[in-house]
């Protein structure tokens, strides 16, 4: 029961429970004290990062006279303020702190926000995993109109509450919402949590607002809550001076809102990274919606060959097998995974607990168990058993593999594993390529406006990778070059092949000279950790001399979005896609495609009319979830680039 129900509740006396439990001890305050003398013992659950009592209209210089006349030599007596919690007084005082680190909520994506702010030293360990068909968790909208009226708490951004409101109705008509619950969190003041609260009342029946718990507030006002969806409001606006946000409330309050969200974040916001200090929370958490965080996986090749060779050459003895493989089994079973070209992560931790092996999609992971009779004999099954349920709770999808099956037909073992990956839309690496080898249906994306025009892919002049003239992108490759081997061969050699890869086909992405490079030389089976090393040495030294150019065109260092051309040349090249795969094609090129595209239509176009267009300009059949990423986070960019111009 909430505190103030308490005190009418029962009649209180000293040690009245054996055990009292105070919940969401971090936003209790100081009159929450009295609670500890109805225990024999108690239990304070908070958390230290997330919001503080909000002493709201409570003068500082009248409590500092209330604890200089009352409490005198009292131990850390300035402790005792309306603002300090009663987590962080039993912090200080038991001592003997649980810490869990389990998180149930929010995807990956969104909760490593809160990771990186709040929790670096002892990360939250999510628990539950993005499946195929989940929402995209992190989505964001630029308010260009945005402008603040009124001060302090009641200020207001008309503007981007409209447009979050209209976001809102979207979400609730689109039946991939279908059974979503939605929440709006306001980040600064209250008054524009009333402003959206009263749009959705106007717009939304009643008992639909009841049916989706839509509720609007601060970011205290979802503490210990949460929905499927959450939408927060920046509200500040250029046309308003502001400090930058670094204080220790701000980073609770952003951390709270961030963590609300189960499957989806929506962020708007009217003032651009451009118009914030370095430090600020706002330009941090704009910069992680336009760049979040994601691990790299793991290099195929490299794993496969290195694990192959110690099979060959090791004695197959428990205690011998490869790190951090717990077994011979697992690397047998590991191998035959790699041999499919899936993507793999051995001994995968999760919370306290290890995964044998977890195949790793663009969407979904996979947990596969290794059942060892001699490995891990009979006493292993039942805790096996027991760590499976909890992580099936958090979402996991698990197939066991049993020793004694596996070695008596291989292929019948692994065709289970093969099956539940396909179920979870989890491929080998090569097939989450982006060049189509075999004709899609294209007239079911085909953009309205090509209909329109009465155009589709049999007007084109060319498929995309079909019949390209020898003018396109890497069309004039010769696999009788035989570029030489980056690890070894004299620096001149290299670099001349490089030189010859840029001049060819430049302005290109790092990632596609890699991928040049290891085509046209019989030493190169992949371009690995080892193999990128050698060539970005040899990449260094042309742009020390000069002779090439570099340009990072989405300011965050990726092979896709550094590109490279020869000192002096273009820096903008539109050309057909020819043999590139989308992503390979510069940022800047597809902007200047995007900016065509907007200026000939004539009308206002989303994001998603905007990446169909973009691909039937390349003629690429279909929009993939890599393509659709790609795409937005190259518009992002150009918007980007648009409000740094403007301001």
């Amino acid at each position: 029961m909430p505190l103030h129900h308490v005190w009418g509740t029962i009649d209180a006396k000293p040690g009245l429970f054996d055990t009292v439990i105070i919940d969401e001890a971090s936003q209790a305050g100081i009159e929450a004290l009295v609670l500890l003398g109805l225990a024999k013992r108690v239990i304070v659950v908070g958390d230290n990062m997330q919001n503080s009592p909000e002493a709201v209209g409570v003068l500082e210089d009248d409590i500092q006279s209330l604890i200089n006349e009352h409490l005198g030599d009292f131990v850390a007596r300035n402790l005792y303020h309306v603002a300090t919690s009663l987590f962080d007084h039993a912090e200080r005082v038991f001592g003997n702190m649980v810490s869990l680190r389990e998180h149930f909520r929010c995807v990956p994506d969104i909760i490593r926000f809160s990771n990186d702010l709040c929790y670096s030293d002892a990360p939250l360990v999510p628990l539950r995993q993005v499946r195929p068909d989940s929402l995209e968790p992190l989505k964001r909208q630029f308010v260009e109109t945005g402008y603040c009226e009124g001060n302090a708490d009641r200020i207001i951004n008309r503007p981007e509450a409209e447009a979050l409101v209209a976001a809102l109705l979207k979400c609730h008509k689109d039946p991939a919402y279908a059974d979503k619950t939605f929440g709006v969190i306001t980040l600064q003041g209250h008054a524009q949590a009333e402003l959206i609260d009263e749009m959705l009342a106007k717009a939304i029946e009643p008992h639909e607002r009841h049916e989706r718990k839509i509720r609007c507030g601060a970011s205290a006002t979802f503490q210990g809550d949460q929905r499927d969806v959450m939408f927060l409001s920046m509200v500040m606006a250029p046309n308003r001076n502001s400090t930058s946000l670094t204080t220790l409330p701000a980073q609770r309050r952003y951390n709270v809102a961030m963590s609300r969200a189960r499957d989806q974040v929506w962020l708007f916001h009217s003032v651009a990274t451009s118009d914030l200090g370095p430090r600020c929370l706002r330009r941090r958490l704009i910069g992680y919606f336009n760049a979040p965080n994601r691990e790299l996986p793991i290099d195929l090749l490299e794993l496969r060959e290195s694990l192959t060779r110690l099979v060959s050459n090791s004695p197959r003895e428990l205690g011998d097998q490869p790190v951090p493989f717990d077994s011979w089994f697992e690397v047998d079973v590991a191998l035959e995974l790699l041999n499919r070209n899936y993507r793999i992560r051995p001994q995968y931790k999760v919370a306290s607990k290890r995964i044998d092996l977890v195949i790793e999609g663009l969407e979904a992971r996979l947990a596969v168990e290794c059942d060892g009779e001699f490995w891990h004999g009979p006493e292993q099954y039942d805790a096996d058993a027991y760590r499976q349920s909890q992580l099936e709770r958090a979402g996991w999808v698990f197939v066991r593999i049993r020793e004694s099956g596996f070695y008596a037909n291989r292929t019948a073992a692994m065709a289970e594993v093969i099956k539940a990956c396909s179920d979870l839309g989890i491929r080998p690496v090569h097939e989450e390529s982006e060049t189509e080898t075999e004709p899609e249906s294209f007239s079911e994306e085909l953009p309205s406006s090509a209909k329109e025009n009465g155009k589709g892919l049999e007007d084109s002049e060319e498929a995309n990778g079909q019949d390209a003239s020898s003018d396109d992108p890497f069309a004039a490759y010769d696999p009788t070059l035989a570029y030489p081997d980056p690890r070894e061969a004299p620096a001149a050699q290299i670099k001349a092949a490089l030189r010859e890869i840029i001049k060819r086909d430049g302005p290109l992405t790092r990632f596609s000279v890699y991928r040049l490079y290891a085509q046209g030389s019989p030493f190169v089976q992949r371009v690995g950790n080892t193999m990128r090393a050698a060539l970005n040495r040899h990449i260094a030294a042309l742009l020390r001399t000069g002779e090439i150019e570099q340009l990072d065109e989405f300011g965050d260092g990726s092979n896709e979005g550094v590109v490279l051309r020869l000192s002096g040349c273009t820096v903008v090249k539109e050309r057909p896609a020819g043999k590139r795969n989308l992503t390979e094609i510069p940022p800047s090129e597809l902007i200047a495609v995007i900016q065509q595209i907007l200026a000939s239509s004539g009308k206002r176009m989303d994001d998603e009319q905007v990446c169909h267009q973009v691909l039937f300009h390349y003629k690429f059949y279909s929009l993939t979830q890599v393509r659709k990423r790609h795409l937005r986070r190259v518009l992002a960019t150009m918007r980007q680039t648009q409000q740094s111009t403007m301001f």
